[in-house]
């Protein structure tokens, strides 16, 4: 789910990279160009940042008793 929402906000911003650089004059096959790497960027930064650490749990303790009634 994290991921989720990472991506989302990513894809928010570049949107808003993107329109601002085709405000301000930028040819579109560069926003096209930018966009991409960006969303690639995104995409390597959200596998990275989400992922789940591998834990090495050690096996429980094993109590040992001894027997003492002897027959």
């Amino acid at each position: 789910m994290r991921i989720f929402v990472y991506i989302l906000g990513y894809l928010l911003l570049i949107g808003g990279l993107a329109w601002g650089a085709l405000v301000i004059g930028v040819p579109l096959l560069y926003v096209q160009i930018a966009s991409v790497i960006f969303l690639g960027l995104g995409l390597i930064g959200a596998a990275t940042r989400t992922r789940t650490a591998h834990v090495v749990t050690s096996p429980p303790a094993t109590t040992v008793v001894e027997d003492r009634n002897t027959l």
